[in-house]
Order: structure tokens, then C-alpha cells, then sequence
């Protein structure tokens, strides 16, 4: 079969490319895979590994009996369906929790109220947090995360429609992990949710949840 070069999802098409490092995207049957590619020393070729991105990441869970868990705090209902949707297609959390405020958010994560049950809510091991938050605006929710010792390892993406230089500063200064800006069109916004979700919950390393 002939994959033309400008499926640049496709790796080989990647390593044609030139392109080196750890990366999502399909392959020739059009399957998400997850691959390495890295350039043979002292030769022009390059060298590919990939693997079927469900055989991976079931496979980690089946084997550690991992809980890995995702925490999205949106108070859109729209946009809530669309990072779960996307975060179960690709298979990386076995666990999603949706929290519409951030009065709920902190009380997951601090397990009280109506979470205290750890085995049914477990201590998240990403969190995707909206900025503009009925009840408990998202920026003390972060600040309420990074300064709280038992939570403060706990990767926060923020992910928001805000694209305001103010808002991408005081995230940072309360030491968010990564600001996203929310894609307004449905192929770009999964597409995101894809990359964010292997990035995060499978590529990066990250001590255990206490």
C-alpha cells in the first residue's frame, strides 16, 4: 500500500519527514497508534515503533490495575461532553469525573461531601479546569490545588475559552502545568482532547498519587 506524504499523521510518513521523537497519530489501516522514532546512528534511515493505541493503554490497565483518573471542571454542559467523549474514545483515563463548579471541584478533590468514598471517587491523576466557574472562580480553584500540599503534584491543565494575557498570566503564576485555549470547531477541539489526553495521563512521567 502507498500512503502519500502528506499524511503527516501516518509515522513513516513522520520519519520521512525527518521528524524524531514521541508522537500520536494513525497509521496506513487508519488506526490511532502511539510511536517512537529515532534516527539509526551513522545511517540515513530512521528507526519506527508504534503500537495500537487501545492495545497500549488497555493493556496498562489490565496489567498494573491502574485507576487513572481525569477530574473535568466545566460548568458547560456541551463542552463537558465533548472532553469526555474524547478522553473515552481514546481509551487513556479509566476514570472521568465531571464537576460543574468549583465549589464541587474542591470537594472531590478534597474528598468531602458527596466524595468521600475513595474507591468510587480516586484521587485524580489529571485535572482539566475551566477558568470562569460558578460559586468558586477557577483560578482560586487552582491556587486552592498548587498551594495544598497533598495536591499540589497533581497536573492542572486549564482549559478555557479565555484568551486574555492576564488570565494565561495569573494561571502560570499560580503554577498551572499547561493553558489551553478551547478550539472552536468539533475536529480540532477531539483532535486536542486526543493529544492532551496520551500526553498527560500516558507519555508524561509522574510520581504516584498519594
Amino acid at each position: 500500500m502507498i500512503t502519500p506524504l502528506n499524511r503527516t499523521d501516518v509515522p513513516g510518513v513522520m520519519a520521512i519527514l525527518g521528524r524524531t521523537g514521541e508522537f500520536t497519530g494513525r497509521d496506513y489501516r487508519g488506526v490511532d497508534v502511539i510511536s517512537v522514532i529515532q534516527p539509526v546512528p551513522d545511517s540515513p534511515w530512521y528507526m519506527v515503533a508504534e503500537m495500537d493505541s487501545d492495545e497500549a493503554f488497555s493493556s496498562l490497565h489490565s496489567r498494573s490495575g491502574l485507576i487513572i483518573a481525569l477530574v473535568v471542571v466545566e460548568d458547560n454542559e456541551a463542552h463537558a461532553e465533548l472532553v469526555i467523549r474524547g478522553m473515552r474514545d481514546q481509551q487513556v483515563a479509566n476514570r472521568i469525573h465531571h464537576v460543574p463548579d468549583g465549589e464541587k471541584a474542591l470537594d472531590y478533590l478534597f474528598r468531602k461531601g458527596a466524595y468521600t468514598d475513595q474507591k468510587v471517587n480516586p484521587r485524580s491523576n489529571l485535572i482539566l479546569l475551566d477558568l470562569r466557574l460558578p460559586r468558586i472562580d477557577g483560578l482560586d480553584v487552582l491556587k486552592t490545588v498548587k498551594t495544598t500540599p497533598e495536591l499540589k503534584r497533581i497536573p492542572v491543565v486549564i482549559l478555557t475559552s479565555s484568551d486574555a494575557e492576564s488570565d494565561i498570566a495569573k494561571s502560570y503564576d499560580y503554577h498551572a502545568n499547561s493553558y489551553v485555549v478551547k478550539p472552536l470547531d468539533f475536529k480540532t477541539f477531539t483532535k486536542l482532547m486526543k493529544d492532551l489526553g496520551f500526553y498527560w495521563l500516558g507519555w508524561n512521567a509522574k510520581p504516584t498519587p498519594d
